[in-house]
């Protein structure tokens, strides 16, 4: 993927210019005013909010720049819409954002109502490449920033759009913009109600998107502009819509389905069953939830504490991306489910990948130097900054994560399902032995052959276990197993540490250490293992084991793909979907996965590209197995 280069702007006579494209975001009439004008009126937004039926609206823009469009609408969505229920989806894509800091200083020069305008500064995010959301929960609005080129976003898209901003640069200074390729692609996401709004009138720009299937119409401008463009997708009728998709566009038609799935059945009280219910429940679904332990996070979602962190690479591969997205949005939940209680779920210490050798040295300096990451989101220190910041003696430095850490995975589902309580029926001590698709539904049976359960969709969250419908993906299962360890002067301070294993410095002393990786299944702790554990405080936190107590070591069993990915998505029959094969990376997965197998449900713009999503679907192991 491209890096992200931030915007290099000015502000001058009422307006912001942009020196990348010689060009102004905004007229100097007035930024507010052209945003309602040409794209909140042009698309008719006031009225269509008012009489929205449909639980969620969807917006994409192709240049979000300082924001001012965004807020207008999220202004008259406050104002104007009349669906309790509803949700306003807003996908932008924009090659060259602004800073944080530039973002304040210039939005406080616009009149939008407080609480939205305090929200998109507070949540802005780190300039990395890919998909970044920020909520409005209260409003009932997500902003989805995609930090790339147009080309990429377009051809990755995976939403279905009801308005359509078309807000570049002017074409004589930004060109590639409005390639004819860009527009068609746009309109393949679009349906017969679909309204378009431009201030662009430019005679190629209108051939394009006339080809492609709109009706415009040229309305007075604002400001300098004489004229600005209007338009509607109403060319195929819209009980032709989902043929159209399937025979032209079928590489995305399986992420427009929309739904009105409004019961479904979740299998596996793990972390990933239990963030996907707190998901799903959100959004106004009944979810029944069956569990075969005694409890929730029972099994590896009941470890001690466990890593939030994400993984880089030099060719920012596709580990790299879902981690990256799987991070923020974690990051993003867990301070959601933070905020109803005053018990912290996570502790963000910072994490650092150690070196384990001079080649692993050259390699992190290299990511660094290579990939322009901010520094906020990792940057390599020395060994003699490690050891002047954390007292740890290792030469070869390492990668830290600064807004990385640790959670406590058992009070993270336990909050969760708490949350979802008004809409969740939870089973525990069940398990499920057989599943059945009949007239459109999906049925369970326990144990001794009962239906249970009959669901419009159902989701398989089984960890380390299997169903007959899921052996067809060829999972394999690993064994873990972890040390908690007590010192009586080990400091809290010390980020977690990780090299060939890890190290988490607990609160009361306390030092988790692990975990291996055995293909022998043996259900109790091993002396062997023990040891292994033991030995990480030697050659991670360089302290003698034996200074040491043993309070406890714990077994876990990971499900790992051939490719270690997750496998999210549909199965093979429609309404039967799973997450599984999360490997030792559950933590940081499980939210990206539950909103992924909400949007298939629901239909809403996915949280990730299209790429990253054919890389996740069970569709990747059906194909290689075939």
């Amino acid at each position: 993927m491209n890096k992200v280069k931030q915007a290099a702007i000015q502000q001058i006579n009422g307006t912001v210019y942009s020196l990348e494209f010689d060009d102004i975001y905004h007229s100097s009439s007035g930024a507010r005013e052209q945003a309602h004008t040409v794209f909140v009126s042009g698309n008719h937004l006031p009225e269509r909010f008012a009489a929205l039926k449909n639980n969620q609206f969807s917006i994409f823009e192709t240049g979000f720049g300082v924001g001012v469009n965004f807020l207008a609408t999220a202004q008259c969505w406050y104002e104007n819409r009349s669906n309790d229920q509803a949700h306003l989806h807003y996908v932008a894509c924009e090659k060259f954002p602004v800073s944080s800091s530039d973002l304040n200083h210039i939005i406080q020069e616009y009149v939008f109502p407080e609480n939205i305008t305090k929200q998109l500064i507070n949540q802005w995010p780190s300039l990395t490449t890919g998909y970044h959301e920020i909520r409005f929960n209260k409003e009932s609005i997500t902003l989805t920033l995609i930090f790339d080129d147009i080309r990429s976003a377009t051809n990755n898209l995976t939403m279905s759009i009801d308005a359509l901003f078309l807000d570049g640069f002017s074409p004589k200074k930004n060109p590639d913009m409005w390639q004819e390729d860009i527009l068609m692609t746009l309109a393949k996401h679009c349906h017969a109600k679909t309204t378009l709004a431009t201030w662009c009138v430019a005679g190629s720009v209108r051939e394009v998107l006339t080809k492609a299937g709109f009706n415009l119409t040229r309305e007075k401008g604002f400001g300098q502009k004489k004229h600005r463009l209007v338009g509607q997708f109403d060319r195929i009728p819209e009980d032709k819509q989902a043929i159209r998709q399937e025979r032209y566009f079928p590489h995305i038609s399986r992420y427009l389905k929309q739904s009105s799935v409004k019961q479904v059945g979740v299998v596996g009280g793990g972390i990933a069953g239990s963030l996907l219910t707190y998901v799903l429940t959100q959004s106004q679904i009944n979810v029944t939830l069956f569990e075969r332990g005694s409890h929730i996070a029972n099994a590896a979602s009941g470890n001690p504490a466990g890593i939030l962190r994400p993984v880089v690479s030099k060719d920012d591969n596709i580990l790299s991306r879902i981690t990256r997205r799987g991070f923020f949005l974690t990051k993003q939940l867990i301070k959601e489910l933070e905020y109803h209680s005053s018990e912290l779920i996570a502790h963000y210490p910072g994490v650092i990948h150690l070196a384990k050798d001079h080649t692993e040295q050259i390699t992190q300096q290299d990511i660094v130097k290579t990939r322009h990451f901010p520094t906020d989101y990792v940057t390599y220190l020395t060994g003699e900054e490690i050891k002047t910041r954390f007292q740890i003696d290792h030469p070869l430095g390492g990668l830290f994560f600064t807004q990385a850490g640790f959670i406590n995975p058992q009070r993270l589902c336990e909050r969760a399902i708490h949350l979802s309580s008004q809409r969740l029926t939870l089973h525990l001590n069940t398990e499920i032995q057989q599943i059945k698709q009949q007239n459109d539904k999906w049925l369970v049976f326990n144990a001794n052959n009962e239906q249970i359960g009959e669901f419009d969709s159902l989701v398989l969250c089984l960890g380390a276990n299997n169903l007959s419908v899921t052996e067809m993906l060829g999972l394999t299962i690993n064994r873990g197993q972890l040390s908690l360890f007590n010192h009586p002067n080990l400091t809290a301070a010390l980020p977690v540490l990780c090299k060939d294993g890890y190290i988490i410095t607990l609160p009361n002393n306390q030092v988790l250490s692990g975990a291996t990786y055995d293909h022998e299944l043996d259900p109790n702790p091993t002396i062997t293992n023990h040891e292994k554990n033991q030995q990480r405080l030697l050659a991670i936190l360089g302290k003698n084991p034996l200074a040491f107590n043993s309070v406890l070591d714990r077994i876990a069993y990971r499900s790992v793909s051939r490719d270690r990915l997750p496998v999210v998505g549909e199965l093979s029959q429609k309404g039967l979907y799973c997450i599984m094969g999360n490997a030792s990376r559950g933590i940081v997965w499980s939210v990206l996965n539950a909103r992924i197998i909400r949007s298939l449900i629901t239909g809403e713009p996915q949280p990730i590209e299209k790429t990253l999503l054919d890389n996740l679907s069970p569709q990747r192991l059906f194909s290689r197995h075939i």
